[in-house]
């Protein structure tokens, strides 16, 4: 894409991302998921360094096309992790947890985060070939 191109497509899709504000979960009782920007500077950025366009363009494609449903519609979810954060003298919890959604063959995942006691917001989406919609040999 053409530079001009690239940085009118970010746009574009910085606008939509916030425009999605913040959607209620079923899976954590109703509470509200908040489309801000720890989960915008997530998709383009990871440890520090940019994504590659490709990595960007998809990502913030599945944020368009199937983040806003799998929230809204997931009951449950799959996976939970917490990771403690120390900066200076500053403790953090950073709580992780995965909704997901198989689409056609493809398994959809959206990551929610939360810091310490914080509202949760969207962090992450990934798509992956779901292993188990294989053909048999």
């Amino acid at each position: 894409m053409e530079e001009q191109e690239w940085k009118n497509f970010i746009q574009i899709a910085k606008e939509n991302y916030y425009k999605i504000g913040a959607i209620s979960c079923p899976a954590f009782g109703g509470e509200l998921v908040y489309f801000n920007q720890f989960g915008f500077r997530h998709l383009i950025i990871k440890y520090g360094a940019h994504r590659s366009q490709d990595d960007q363009s998809r990502r913030l494609r599945l944020v368009n096309t199937y983040a806003r449903d799998i929230i809204k519609s997931s009951s449950k979810y799959f996976e939970y992790r917490n990771v403690m954060s120390k900066k200076s003298e500053q403790v953090t919890t950073m709580h992780f947890w995965s909704l997901k959604k198989k689409v056609g063959e493809k398994l959809i995942t959206v990551v929610i985060r939360q810091l310490d006691d914080s509202e949760k917001h969207f962090f992450s989406i990934m798509d992956k070939k779901d292993p188990g919609s294989a053909q048999a040999p």
